[in-house]
């Protein structure tokens, strides 16, 4: 499986989901490093699987980083040729704006560790009820076509899926306990005592909790996406 994966900053990336594509799938990855000048976006016969992953930006800040416009015309692109695509929290955003959704604030920010109410749409993937790691403070209208697969008590829209091959997600089921822990100590002021953020002690304890659950669910939606490309 050929994997191109976009990612928007140097300390994000497609953890668990990245690890689980090599080991079980022994997949080839083609990282773009979008934020930086010399990106190249590959030719979509490059690829079977588009991964996009998080960012600090928001998917509409095509004034402030230009890159955007032309990842969202990709993303467009991979759609409508029937790739598997993958959107993890900023990369659910690009999918959902690419194809025309609005992507507004989040009536609060969510970091931490959050629970999800799962849907269950007939013909789509399962995403089962669990905790699993937040960090946002935007959210996305549903993409026309769009299937809803998951909530949580303060953002509606936590995943959808359109058609066989298209999944977004606002929450982050693919961090491992080392990008975690970068972000509490590396972004502290992030961490104010406000509705819907956690503390750094709160969120370090959820990793033993929470995070295998988690990662296990995002390799279960790797899973799901290789197999439709059998």
């Amino acid at each position: 499986m050929r994997v191109t994966i976009l990612r928007h900053a140097a300390y994000e990336d497609a953890g668990f989901a990245e690890i689980h594509l090599q080991q079980r799938h022994g997949a080839t990855l083609q990282r773009v490093m979008m934020h930086e000048p010399d990106y190249r976006l590959p030719a979509l016969d490059e690829l079977d699987l588009l991964l996009i992953c998080g960012g600090p930006m928001g998917a509409t800040d095509e004034a402030l980083y230009p890159w955007i416009a032309d990842e969202k015309a990709f993303i467009r692109a991979a759609i409508e040729a029937g790739k598997a695509v993958l959107g993890i929290c900023l990369g659910g955003q690009l999918i959902a704006s690419a194809l025309g959704a609005q992507i507004s604030t989040n009536p609060q920010p969510e970091i931490g560790w959050f629970t999800l109410d799962a849907h269950a749409p007939e013909g789509c993937f399962c995403l089962p009820a669990m905790t699993v790691m937040q960090w946002h403070y935007q959210t996305f209208a549903l993409p026309e076509g769009a299937q809803l697969l998951a909530s949580s008590a303060s953002c509606r829209n936590q995943a959808y899926q359109i058609g066989d091959r298209v999944i977004g997600l606002q929450c982050h089921p693919e961090m491992t306990a080392e990008g975690i822990r970068y972000l509490i100590s590396n972004f502290p002021e992030e961490l104010q005592p406000l509705p819907g953020i956690q503390s750094a002690a709160d969120i370090d304890a959820g990793i033993t909790q929470h995070a295998a659950q988690a990662n296990a669910v995002m390799a279960e939606l790797v899973d799901y996406l290789a197999q439709t490309l059998d």
